[in-house]
Order: C-alpha cells, then structure tokens, then sequence
C-alpha cells in the first residue's frame, strides 16, 4: 500500500493535469465507455449521488486511479499489458442494497479480459480488493427486467441478480437467462472485527477461542487494522481533489517515473506448480472444506486410499471419487480445523499444522517454503437469508507474490527527502468457485481474513 501512495506523491507532485490530457469531466452524461460491450456500467448520477456521502463510501473517481495503479503492476502478471480500464465501474451490492465494490473491467482489443474490484465502503479496507483474471457476463440480464441489481453472492465468483422494490430493499433474484422470479440465498463475507462482535460462545469455541485471552488478543489485532484503515482514508481524504484529477496518462507516467526513482529490492514469488498447474481442473464445487481437501490430495500426487487410486489426469470422474471420499467424512458444513485434520489425515500422506492459525502472509510464506505444501485460508461470512446466521469460507493458497521496493522520494520532482521501502503482498487462492475458482489474486490484510493453517507431510 505504501508503494500506492508513493506513486500518487509522484503523480501530484510532477504531473499536472493541463501538461498530460484532459481531466475526466465529472458533469458529462454517461460516457461512451471504451467499446460498446452491453455491460451494465454505472450511471454516472448514481455513481456522484454516492461519492457525496464522504464519511461512508468511497469515491469512485479515487477507486479508479487506485485500479489503474493495480492494472499497471498487474500488467506482466496477468498478460495486461497495452490495456485499458473502464471509465465508470460496475457496482456490486450488499444484502442491504448498499454500494459494496466498485468493479472496474479490463479491456484488451475490445475484449474485457479482467477486472479489479475496489471496496465502495471505506470500513472495508483499503482500495483495491480483487484482482480479478476473468469477467462475469452481466449483458444476458440487461434487458430482461428493470430496476435489478447485482448483489454480492460470494464475489467475486457468485453474485445474484435482484430486483429491488421501491421501498430499497430486495425482492426477488431473476433467473439471468429467463428472466423469471427465483429463491435467493445471499452470501457476502464480513469483516473479522463485526464476526468477533457478533458471534456466539459455542461457535468461538469450535474455532479454538477457548478463552478470554484468545478473544482480547484476536479483538485487539481487528481493532488495530480498523485503525489503520481509518488513518488510510484520512491520508486520501485530504489529497482527494489532486487524486481525482489524475488521468490514465499519469498514472502510466507515474508508473514509469516510479521505476526510474526506485531500485526493485526483491520480487518474491512461491508458486507450488504442483497445485497450480492443476487449477483448471475439473472442480466439484460443493462444500469448500471438501473441496479444498480435494485439491489438496489430487496436487498433493499420493494415493489418498480411495477406490480408482490417484487421478493422474483432469479426469472429472476421478475427481469426483476424491470429493466423495471427504464428503463421506466431513459431510455438510460447516466445518472447524479439528474435523478437516483427520479427514485429510486418513486419506493422504498429509495433515494440517494447527499450531498457529495467524493469516499473517509472513508466517503463511514460512510454513508454505518449510512444508511445501499449500495453505487453507478461513474467511468469515454471513450468510443472509431474511436473518444472519454466522458460517466461513475455506480456500487453499496456492502461492504468493511480493514486491519490495526501495524508492527515493522527491518534492517537487528536484529536492530528494526520503527513502521509504515499499511492500505489496498478495496470496493466490483457489476454492470451490464461490469467491474466484480456478485462480485468483486476493491483497494480504483483507479485514475478512480470520485463520490460516498449512498442509505438511505427515
């Protein structure tokens, strides 16, 4: 994040708008985005409507700079290069019908390619969230019905489409091919300080807070990133107008001027190709702690013990048999690491390490170099059905990315006045499809990351 922030201390100290391009007009009507591709962009009243409220959401002209600075880093990564990003975003809402992300498309030779999500809420961290390498098709829905709204369902994976009654609140989900009524089941995660708020003894107990210490300790290290995220928000409050006259221009300048005044200090990638090169496997989807003992076991290249042996190949039948072999022993979820662990245990030649669940990327990285095996993140979730009833979310990290950076500061592009070392991690996750499936990009220090144990030899 400091990496972030350094570029917009280069782009408001060098560049001014009048000397790279024109600014972005706020006043013009929805604008033609960059290709006419029927998808349900913003409307650029309702986008400024909920920039006016300053103490809750953030303003999308600021989500989008921070999207391009993440478009360009990501440029090499995810084949990004020679793009662009949307002009106005697609808006991802809550249960409540509250703005939730800002989604940005990627667009390559008039093909969206990608997409990054950026929070709308400012109490839900920093910028930008997902890096996102696919895109959900929304244009099948568009003209089926009017007043619908895409509600946040597991995202970035799952969303639902809703209509929503004139008094605000949901309807009812539409069936995106037919256009007809459908139940609805939403599922969006909460941050890790509303879970402890909220939840109950009996379920803190199953998560191994056993005691007031593990409470506090847990409570104190959500309320200190709370804090921090407050203080973020502030910082960029008060540079608001400089960041909003920032163009696409600018930041590609920026971007380049950020690699003439910093000295790359490492690039640190742990990818376990075992687990990676299969992610574009059949997926069973079905319940994520299943799931991600599945895709454990078939990267993993043991005989689990189950009927058939090892499926060598993407075989889905064979895949399946894995999956079925967990069902059989976890069957619905909810699950808690003290069930998931002999599970993984009876039927492979791994186990979990519980010994310290922190969803620290540091302490991630140490144990996935040590094992060489992938992790399994725990998120929390609320799951909304008329009433809120507390469940979570596993994926397995199969990887992870850092970018340090050693970088000299000048005022005024002249006078130098600092050095400041600068650090993005990332994890690379996969899961039952319910937030990316095969693959995808999630920033380290997410507020709904609770718990993180690592997979090991037994």
């Amino acid at each position: 994040m400091k990496k972030l922030l350094f570029l917009l201390i280069i782009v408001a100290a060098l560049i001014s708008c009048d000397d790279l391009g024109q600014c972005y007009d706020n006043n013009q009507n929805n604008p033609q985005d960059e290709f006419d591709s029927g998808t349900s962009y913003a409307d650029l009243n309702e986008l400024n409507r909920i920039a006016e409220d300053t103490d809750t959401y953030v303003d999308w002209r600021i989500a989008r700079v921070f999207a391009l600075i993440n478009k360009e880093e990501f440029g090499d990564i995810n084949g990004w290069n020679d793009t662009q990003l949307s002009e106005r975003p697609v808006i991802i809402y809550d249960y409540n019908v509250n703005p939730e992300y800002y989604e940005f498309r990627v667009i390559k030779n008039g093909t969206e390619i990608g997409a990054i999500a950026c929070v709308a809420q400012k109490k839900d961290g920093e910028p930008v969230k997902y890096v996102i390498p696919f895109v959900r098709d929304d244009t099948r829905v568009n003209t089926k019905a009017r007043n619908i709204k895409i509600i946040d369902s597991g995202y970035p994976s799952n969303v639902s489409y809703n209509l929503v009654a004139s008094m605000g609140n949901l309807s009812r989900e539409i069936d995106p091919e037919t256009g007809v009524a459908v139940g609805s089941n939403i599922e969006s995660e909460v941050p890790v300080l509303d879970f402890l708020r909220n939840t109950d003894q009996k379920t803190l107990e199953k998560l191994g807070i056993d005691s007031l210490e593990k409470y506090d300790e847990l409570m104190q290290q959500a309320l200190e990133r709370q804090a921090e995220i407050d203080e973020f928000w502030n910082i960029i409050e008060e540079a608001k107008e400089e960041i909003i006259n920032v163009t696409d221009e600018d930041i590609k300048a920026a971007a380049l001027l950020n690699k003439q005044y910093t000295t790359r200090a490492s690039e640190y990638w742990l990818v376990l190709y075992n687990w990676y090169d299969k992610r574009y496997w059949w997926n069973p989807g079905g319940w994520c702690a299943t799931n991600c003992l599945s895709f454990i076991s078939i990267g993993a290249d043991c005989y689990p013990g189950w009927s058939g042996g090892y499926p060598g190949i993407n075989n889905a039948d064979a895949i399946k048999a894995v999956y079925d072999t967990f069902y059989a022993e976890l069957g619905k979820g909810p699950d808690v690491w003290e069930d998931i662990k002999p599970a993984l245990s009876k039927h492979t030649t791994y186990t979990l390490s519980l010994s310290n669940k922190s969803h620290n990327w540091d302490q991630v990285n140490s144990k996935m170099k040590t094992y060489h095996a992938p992790a399994m993140s725990l998120r929390t979730t609320a799951i909304i059905n008329g009433t809120i009833k507390w469940a979570f979310h596993y994926r397995v990290v199969m990887g992870l990315y850092k970018n340090t950076y050693n970088a000299t500061v000048y005022l005024f592009g002249i006078i130098p006045i600092g050095t400041v070392t600068l650090t993005d991690k990332w994890y690379l996750m996969h899961d039952n499809g319910s937030d990316g499936g095969a693959s995808w990009f999630e920033l380290a220090g997410s507020i709904a990351q609770f718990e993180s144990v690592s997979a090991k030899k037994k």
